[in-house]
């Protein structure tokens, strides 16, 4: 029974990797997919319905709006994945720091976690984006001032438990630095809850993204992004809805893929996900 539900939940993995994959792939590589210039406006074809030649319709300015949710993928997917990156390599050296050297290390740091946490994250990203202004590193920037503070939680807890186990004082004993001993002995025992966590986290740093394009503060027009597309096209909905609807359903399937494959992994690996880093 055992090895019957290990491998359902292999194969539900292998599958949603398989579709993340593509997404991601498909996002490196839109060039190859365009069919128009994402930018490019046209007046003779102002809103015009889906067809052969605009298979989703185009936008108020005519522009064809298959290519910018193309275009857009590259924007959201590839800064959200950036963004956790470097937000999980962030948060995970300032949490074994604090975790494994305590004392006035653990309160700075986990104090001004407590400051960050203090504020809704994405109240907090607002307030940065508008003082910073629109655009995508702004975006990265709002969205990445507090978001390291989940890995930081996290690997703190996790090197608590571990900076006493026999394995550690044998590190010590054998002459390993305390640098060596951090990240060659502890850091390993924390990649599995780190990945897991940092996968799920992907598909809330999207809508972070979509949600301060959608409010002018992320990604500038004409740049395609699916946040400020959905909010380009609320102005003439009822006459164009495939404006809103194909970037709002692109963005819908991406963190539900991003979301499931974090759900699948967790569940495959035996590993909880971990909201506040506890």
């Amino acid at each position: 029974m055992f090895h019957l539900q290990n491998n359902r939940k292999k194969r539900k993995l292998l599958v949603l990797f398989f579709f993340l994959f593509s997404l991601i792939l498909l996002s490196l590589c839109d060039t190859l997919f365009l069919a128009n210039d994402p930018n490019k406006t046209n007046a003779g074809y102002m809103m015009a319905a889906p067809s052969s030649h605009f298979p989703f319709g185009t936008d108020r300015l005519g522009r064809c709006i298959y290519s910018r949710v193309l275009a857009g993928a590259k924007t959201t997917i590839l800064s959200s994945l950036i963004l956790v990156l470097i937000t999980m390599v962030l948060g995970t050296f300032l949490g074994i720091l604090a975790g494994y050297y305590g004392g006035i290390w653990d309160f700075i740091i986990m104090r001004i976690a407590d400051i960050m946490l203090a504020f809704p994250q994405m109240v907090l990203a607002i307030a940065v984006a508008g003082i910073l202004g629109g655009s995508m590193i702004n975006a990265m920037i709002a969205l990445g001032i507090a978001g390291w503070t989940l890995y930081a939680r996290l690997a703190r807890g996790k090197v608590l438990s571990l900076k006493n186990e026999e394995f550690i004082y044998a590190a010590r004993l054998g002459g390993n630095s305390n640098t060596r001993i951090m990240f060659v002995h502890v850091l390993p025992n924390l990649v599995g809850e780190l990945i897991v966590n940092a996968s799920i986290q992907i598909g809330s740093v999207m809508l972070g993204f979509a949600g301060l394009s959608y409010l002018g503060l992320g990604v500038q027009v004409p740049k395609a992004e699916w946040g400020s597309m959905v909010s380009e096209g609320l102005s003439y909905m009822q006459q164009a809805p495939w404006a809103v609807l194909a970037p709002g359903l692109a963005l819908f399937l991406t963190v539900v893929i991003f979301n499931l494959f974090g759900e699948a992994l967790s569940d495959y690996m035996g590993i909880r996900k971990t909201e506040d880093g506890e």
